[in-house]
């Protein structure tokens, strides 16, 4: 069944996510919801890892956008229904040159 399939890519989204320097992902109401590193002074911010994901969300403004809310960073990403949706698009941001 497809909740089976999508229960099954959990583990690659967290995987890739981390990778990224995602501490958590939210996906809700058609959208994922990436969190970061709390501290502005993290070396992450300077990361390749950190770069790839500046660059993708510059590149698909219409889609995506940064947010800080109490202390923390977001990147928000529309138009991400599923789990699979989530590691297609973790999957390009990670392959972002």
């Amino acid at each position: 069944p497809r909740e089976g399939m999508e229960l099954m890519q959990v583990v690659t989204l967290r995987r890739i996510g981390r990778r990224l320097g995602c501490e958590k992902i939210i996906l809700k109401n058609g959208r994922m919801q990436m969190q970061f590193v709390s501290n502005a002074e993290s070396p992450f911010y300077q990361s390749s890892q950190f770069g790839k994901v500046l660059s993708y969300v510059t590149d698909n403004p219409r889609r995506c956008q940064f947010k800080q809310a109490a202390g923390k960073r977001f990147a928000v990403i529309f138009e991400v229904k599923t789990v699979g949706d989530a590691v297609f698009t973790l999957r390009a941001i990670d392959e972002v040159g």
